[in-house]
C-alpha cells in the first residue's frame, strides 16, 4: 500500500507470508526406497519504505525489507548426478535488508542515483565441498553484505540513450570468518549505448567489468577468479506483425576468462535470433 503523507513525503508498506511443506521424500539406497526426513517452514516478510522529495528533481528514500529464501527440493534431496550430497535439514535463509538512496534528475534528459545498502543474513546458504568433486548445500552461519551502487541514465538525443552502473559489494561471514563467500564480484561495472537510427531498428553496444570474485573449485579449494572485461554489440530489427530479427556478437574482443575454475567462459560468438510475439 502506498500512503501519501504530504506534498513531499510518501510511504509504502507491504507484507507477504509463504509456507513450504514437504509431504514425501524418498532415497534410493542399494535398490531400496528409504524415507528422507521431511519438515515444513513458514516465512513472514514485512517491508516498508519512506520517500522524501527535497526538490522537484531530487528525492531521498530509506527502506527495509525482510526476504526469505526457502530451500528447494533440489537443494535438500538431490544427488545432482553424483556431484552432491543431500541435506534434508537445510534451513531457510533469512535476510534483513536496509537501503538508503538518493536520486536526482539533471535537466530533462539525465538522471543519477546513489544507493547505500546492507543485508544481515541468518543461516546463509552456500555450496560447500565435503570431498573432492562432491559438495553439499549448507547453512554456513550469519553473514553481512554491504555496499554502494551508482547509476546514471541519459537520453542524449531522442534516438540515443546511455546507461552506466557501478556496484561495490563486500560480503563477510560473521560466525565463521574462515568461510569465504563465493560467486559474487566485489566490483562490477556496466555501461551501454543504445541507438535507434530508424524507427524499426535499434542498435546496442555494451561493456562490463568484474573483479574480486571468489569461487570453489571441484577440489574444494577457494580461489580468486581473475578480473575481466568484455564487450558486445547487437541489433534488433522490428519486421512487423510481432516478428523481430536479432543479431549480434558477444565477447567481442575474445577475452579468455572464467567464473568457475576449469570451465572457461565462451569466446567471441555471433548469434542470430528470430522472435515472434503473439
Amino acid at each position: 500500500d502506498t500512503i501519501r503523507i504530504n506534498r513531499r513525503s510518501s510511504a509504502i508498506l507491504g507484507f507477504s507470508a509463504d509456507y513450504l511443506t514437504v509431504r514425501k521424500a524418498q532415497d534410493l539406497q542399494d535398490g531400496q526406497l528409504l524415507p528422507f526426513p521431511v519438515n515444513s517452514v513458514w516465512a513472514f516478510n514485512p517491508q516498508a519504505a519512506l520517500f522524501y522529495a527535497v526538490s522537484d528533481s531530487g528525492r531521498f528514500r530509506v527502506s527495509f525489507a525482510r526476504k526469505t529464501r526457502l530451500p528447494t527440493i533440489k537443494d535438500r534431496y538431490s544427488y545432482r548426478m553424483g556431484l552432491a550430497i543431500p541435506n534434508p535439514g537445510l534451513a531457510r535463509e533469512l535476510s534483513n535488508n536496509y537501503e538508503f538512496g538518493y536520486s536526482h534528475t539533471l535537466g530533462a534528459t539525465t538522471s543519477v542515483e546513489a544507493v547505500l545498502f546492507r543485508s544481515d543474513i541468518a543461516d546463509s546458504v552456500q555450496a560447500v565441498f565435503v570431498q573432492p568433486n562432491v559438495f553439499q548445500q549448507q547453512n554456513v552461519g550469519q553473514a553481512t553484505h554491504m555496499g554502494v551502487e551508482f547509476s546514471a541514465r541519459s537520453q542524449l538525443r531522442p534516438t540515443v540513450q546511455i546507461i552506466a552502473n557501478y556496484t561495490y559489494l563486500n560480503r563477510e561471514n560473521k560466525s565463521a570468518p574462515n568461510v569465504i563467500p563465493v560467486d559474487t564480484p566485489r566490483h562490477k561495472t556496466y555501461g551501454a549505448v543504445t541507438w535507434r537510427p530508424l524507427e524499426r531498428l535499434q542498435l546496442l553496444a555494451d561493456v562490463r567489468y568484474e573483479a574480486g570474485r571468489y569461487g570453489n573449485n571441484p577440489a574444494g579449494t577457494v580461489f580468486l577468479a581473475p578480473q575481466f572485461g568484455d564487450a558486445g554489440v547487437g541489433g534488433t530489427l522490428d519486421i512487423g506483425r510481432g516478428i523481430q530479427l536479432q543479431a549480434g556478437v558477444t565477447n567481442l574482443f575474445d577475452r579468455n576468462y572464467f567464473l568457475i575454475e576449469g570451465y572457461p567462459e565462451p569466446g567471441r560468438a555471433a548469434y542470430i535470433n528470430l522472435r515472434y510475439r503473439f
